[in-house]
């Protein structure tokens, strides 16, 4: 690796299990050539427009402080102020959440797996294949936005943690100690990639599912959870945890307005022709 960046497992898991998808969809396109979906243009596979969808998906959600209105600005500016107090008191707040227990730390481990892939990307594949055989259109828009999202926030804390390497806490230096690109590649702290990645998805998911605010709400607890662990695990400052949650639903929830925004078609009719005869299919 460039530089001497070591990947860590979970990120290598996550990867591969983002090919393994991006392969399982291409696969079932091939598959059914022969039908009459693959006829009609369909915006919601695993294709190259979909792909080429990432670039003006990434400059939507950076744009998109451009957009906010007054209720978004007070919440963005309440966030900003709760992670610049919870900042300068990291090194206090830490030594609480260690106080409650050690033995609790290693019990909340296993919340590591809603924020490295684990679950959410076989959740993912899963809504896909469920949309594809039922013919749902909006189940596979589900899950390729929700894959969006993740690339995006898997992506997005591994480049901020590289251009700030913020140390540990198990480094036993002081929390204010940031090293800056290229130095001291162990030093990778901020944001909490866990956190970041959990609300990415629960943040997208509950965009995409609106109708059902139960849902969101399960979602949420389950990113939550995630954030809780990374807290009482004693492998982040509490304000990489506040950081990585905070930008994780940023990005979510920009990602899910980008994608709304570009699913209001107009109704058009397309022609197909098949070993059942030809015709016409509208599609809006």
């Amino acid at each position: 690796m460039p530089f001497g960046i070591r990947l860590k497992p979970a990120n290598n898991l996550a990867r591969w299990l983002i090919i393994l998808f991006l392969i399982s969809g291409f696969q079932q396109k091939v598959a059914a050539q022969d039908s009459l979906g693959d006829q009609i243009p369909n915006d919601y596979r695993l294709n190259l427009d979909y792909m080429k969808s990432y670039g003006p998906a990434a400059l939507h959600v950076v744009k998109a402080p451009a957009n906010f209105d007054t209720k978004d600005w007070i919440v963005t500016g309440s966030v900003l102020a709760g992670l610049t107090i919870l900042y300068f008191n990291d090194l206090a707040v830490y030594e609480k959440f260690q106080s409650i227990s050690s033995a609790q730390g290693q019990s909340f481990r296993w919340t590591e797996i809603f924020g490295n892939g684990v679950v959410a990307l076989p959740s993912l594949a899963a809504i896909f294949i469920y949309g594809s055989v039922k013919n749902i259109d909006h189940s596979r828009n589900v899950a390729l936005t929700g894959l969006q999202a993740f690339v995006f926030g898997a992506e997005g804390a591994f480049l901020l943690k590289h251009l700030t390497h913020r140390v540990r806490p198990d480094m036993e230096l002081a929390p204010n100690q940031w090293y800056g690109p290229f130095r001291r590649f162990d030093a990778d702290a901020f944001p909490s990639g866990h956190a970041m990645r959990a609300f990415v998805v629960a943040t997208t998911l509950a965009g995409m599912y609106d109708d059902k605010p139960w849902l969101g709400a399960g979602f949420y607890a389950l990113a939550s959870l995630t954030a809780y662990g990374r807290l009482v695990s004693g492998d982040h400052w509490p304000s990489d945890v506040l950081a990585g949650a905070a930008l994780g639903y940023f990005i979510g929830r920009g990602v899910v307005h980008f994608n709304k925004s570009n699913s209001k078609r107009k109704a058009k009719f397309i022609p197909f022709s098949g070993q059942g005869g030809f015709g016409l299919v509208m599609k809006f």
